[in-house]
């Protein structure tokens, strides 16, 4: 389908036909827009995020005349080079050259949205484990407000563990090596089916660390029951 400028400016104006086209462009594998403006190629992107709210869009641009798509895209990519840097500064990120999308999607987005998921849910599981077992020991001490833990070990506790180890696994971890990434595009599909990071996982590690908890706290506890 090849949509020109003048034509979105009527379609935009009558609803029938917006919808119209959106039905119309669900079939379609391709649709190139032929002389749009830059407010004309944010509004693509705008309906078809309202369209399509379960699906996440890329915008990938050159240009000045592109910063309103990439800006209004989930994720916004601009290629930086002789058309200058108007493009790269809207973008969530730029590359030098369109080769290199095969690699930010296929490498450094897969892993990007694996690592992350993974963090996110690291972060809920120690914040859980560190005041589950102040919670369940409150049971035995009838919730009097006595502290099972030292002073400094509340200072330390979230340093030491949103500290430099998450930083080192946020740059430097990788699930395969880097050239299974690219010959097996597979491996890709985690992020569209949202397998890392979801209600399911979530609760899976809310369990875990409610379980470690009491395990902690009976270990803590009986261990110096006479004492």
């Amino acid at each position: 389908m090849i949509l020109s400028g003048e034509s979105l400016n009527i379609i935009y104006l009558n609803k029938g036909l917006l919808e119209l086209m959106l039905s119309s462009t669900d079939d379609m594998e391709v649709v190139i827009g032929c002389r749009v403006s830059p407010k004309q190629k944010g509004d693509i992107v705008a309906l078809m995020r309202l369209r399509h709210s379960n699906k996440v869009t890329l915008a990938i641009g050159d240009g000045a005349n592109d910063c309103s798509m990439i800006s209004k895209a989930h994720v916004g990519v601009g290629i930086a080079g002789r058309e200058g840097m108007q493009a790269a500064r809207s973008s969530d990120f730029a590359i030098g050259k369109f080769k290199f999308l095969h690699k930010l999607l296929f490498l450094h987005g897969r892993e990007a949205y694996r690592r992350n998921g993974e963090l996110i849910l690291f972060m809920f599981y120690k914040n859980v484990l560190y005041v589950m077992v102040q919670f369940m020991f409150g049971y035995y001490s009838v919730f009097s407000g006595q502290t099972m833990y030292e002073k400094w070990i509340y200072q330390i506790y979230n340093v030491t563990f949103t500290g430099l180890h998450n930083i080192w696994y946020a740059l430097f971890d990788f699930e395969f090596e880097k050239e299974v990434f690219m010959n097996t595009p597979i491996f890709y599909s985690i992020g569209m089916q949202n397998t890392v990071f979801n209600m399911k996982e979530f609760w899976i590690w809310v369990f875990y660390a409610c379980a470690q908890a009491l395990l902690i706290l009976m270990v803590c506890f009986y261990s110096a029951e006479d004492t």
